[in-house]
């Protein structure tokens, strides 16, 4: 096993829906930026102990057309679309 393997953690996906979804992950390294794009429930992706600024987003298909997922406001009783995407601090 590689020492450096053990030290990067995995992002899974998962999405119990019969619907198609992507989870898109973006985060940056000493280098460059990085985008990822997940398709399917189980799929998951790895990210470097290095790595800043990881953005996680989701995307499902609706009438053909990918849309962000949006969140549901109960107070005003409508869908809105999310103020910012998921973050996630390690």
């Amino acid at each position: 096993m590689d020492p450096e393997e053990d030290k990067n953690e995995r992002i899974s996906y998962i999405c119990k829906r019969g619907w198609d979804s992507k989870m898109i992950v973006e985060y940056a390294d000493a280098t460059k930026s990085w985008k990822s794009v997940e398709v399917g429930s189980g799929s998951s992706v790895e990210i470097p102990e290095q790595a800043t600024n990881i953005i996680v987003g989701f995307r499902a298909k609706r009438f053909f057309k990918w849309c962000d997922v949006k969140k549901y406001d109960r107070i005003g009783k409508k869908w809105c679309k999310p103020k910012r995407a998921s973050l996630i601090y390690v």
